[in-house]
């Protein structure tokens, strides 16, 4: 790579990434209030674990459909606003009137970020999560307590990240386990539903189709393995029907993003990080067109052999 015989590049990639992260078990007592999931995930701090684990190589994401024209943003407007408007009160009114959620911002030279700790302490007080003299949140004394499952052959990276992330949400006063267990196991447990955090994902979409509703729809949430959350939404079930009986694109294009801000919304995981590009290696011999397709990186479909380079990569003992 010194001398040029090997080039690294950063490509486009227009694909949405999969949408990866911290998944809550919407069926767990305590995660039930929005708030408690909302104070958990303020515990999180996406940009100390980039800087300090990940060599600030990641962005955060934010949508199920991420960077894609499908991602909800801002305020709903034009063709999604009216179909939103379309589906009656199964919509909450307060979804319309408000911009499409995104992830906070930590302080990236501190992992315990004290003013996100502020604001999450806050929304467990304001749940009657009320701390003890012993530094623990109780209710009507019951221990406030969440087990976060993790599949042990995963990533050293992603263990050390999920490890302080649970360091700091203990400090919210919360009795939360980090219960690392064998492949066979998780998988186990999982079937089974049996943790309140577990760290999984779904699946992007750039298109409607049955499959949106065995992933996101409420018919399958009691046991759906693509249903980590247990998401059962009757204004999920609604858009994903009204995608599926779309007369044209626009009307697709339109549900779909109301779809990703509907998902945004009932905050069902918090979000880690993704790629925005194709990371490459290549032999200086191997050529692309100056614009890709924004779905295909198309090393095996449109990338080309340049002789004159890998005559030169022989010459100089590069290449046999």
């Amino acid at each position: 790579m010194r001398s040029g015989a090997i080039v690294q590049a950063e490509l486009p990639d227009g694909s949405p990434p999969t949408p990866s992260g911290i998944v809550f078990n919407l069926g767990s007592e305590v995660l039930k209030d929005k708030r408690v999931r909302e104070a958990v995930s303020l515990a999180y701090n996406f940009e100390w674990t980039n800087a300090s684990l990940q060599y600030g190589l990641f962005q955060q994401r934010a949508s199920f459909t991420q960077d894609t024209p499908l991602m909800a943003t801002g305020l709903p407007e034009g063709s999604e606003l009216a179909f939103l408007e379309s589906l009656g009160d199964v919509v909450p009114a307060d979804m319309l009137t408000s911009e499409a959620r995104m992830p906070h911002t930590s302080n990236e030279a501190r992992l315990f970020d004290r003013r996100n700790a502020r604001k999450a302490m806050a929304l467990l007080d304001e749940a009657g999560w009320l701390v003890g003299d012993d530094g623990i949140r109780r209710k009507d004394g019951q221990v406030l307590k969440l087990n976060y499952l993790f599949n042990s052959s995963s990533a050293d990276t992603l263990s050390g990240a999920m490890e302080n992330f649970v360091s700091n949400v203990q400090k919210l006063g919360i009795d939360i386990t980090f219960e690392k267990v064998d492949s066979s196991q998780y998988t186990s447990r999982e079937r089974d539903r049996d943790y309140d955090l577990v760290f999984d994902a779904y699946a992007a979409f750039l298109g409607t189709g049955t499959g949106l509703m065995q992933r996101y729809g409420s018919e399958a949430a009691e046991f759906s393995l693509f249903n980590p959350a247990g998401l059962a939404s009757p204004m999920v079930d609604a858009i994903i029907e009204a995608s599926l009986n779309a007369a044209n694109r626009e009307d697709e294009e339109a549900s779909l993003t109301a779809l990703d801000r509907a998902l945004r919304y009932e905050f069902i995981m918090i979000p880690v990080w993704y790629k925005p590009t194709h990371w490459v290696a290549h032999y200086d011999m191997y050529e692309y067109p100056e614009t890709i397709p924004p779905y295909a990186l198309g090393q095996l479909d449109f990338w080309w052999y340049n002789e004159e380079k890998a005559a030169a990569l022989k010459a100089s003992g590069a290449l046999r």
